[in-house]
């Protein structure tokens, strides 16, 4: 029969592994909820960083107040880099990040632009698992997902009328 110092040794070695199993789950769904936080924050990024061309068209009809210019092309431009950052942040937790994972993510709203895809590729092209890669030719997005030009455009035509 073993003596207490064996079976309180063996004892304190089965919990230290069962507390490290438990830790290692919680670490794991909590690192998965960041991600998953992360795509909203992106969403909401993405959001913000509005068509290039609808800065312009605003713009244009500001009679020219170069301040507020100035101001709305900030705000986008804030935009932009705001998602630029959140972009490499959610990179960056990421244990890979690789093509197949672009091509999906370009089918959601998190990739409207195709600036934002050309961002991505930049970025992932620096991953290690991307290095010895060739990144496919054609981006993935046609066209801009978004319609809010085409929709600032007709209202404005329906507020003339």
């Amino acid at each position: 029969m073993p003596d207490f110092w064996t079976l309180s040794g063996w004892l304190v070695g089965v919990v230290g592994l069962v507390i490290a199993v438990v830790q290692i789950r919680k670490t794991k769904q909590i690192t998965e909820r960041n991600l998953e936080q992360m795509m909203v924050f992106l969403d909401r990024a993405n959001y913000v960083a509005f068509e290039h061309e609808l800065v312009d068209e605003v713009s244009s009809r500001l009679g020219g107040d170069h301040v507020l210019i100035r101001n709305i092309a900030s705000w986008h431009q804030a935009g932009c880099d705001l998602y630029i950052m959140m972009v490499d942040y959610y990179l960056s937790q990421r244990e890979s990040f690789t093509w197949k994972d672009l091509e999906s993510l370009c089918k959601t709203p998190i990739v409207t632009y195709r600036w934002q895809e050309e961002k991505w590729r930049a970025l992932i092209l620096q991953r290690k698992e991307n290095k010895g890669t060739t990144p496919p030719d054609e981006l993935y997005l046609k066209a801009a997902k978004t319609q809010r030009l085409w929709y600032y455009k007709r209202n404005q035509r329906e507020s003339a009328e």
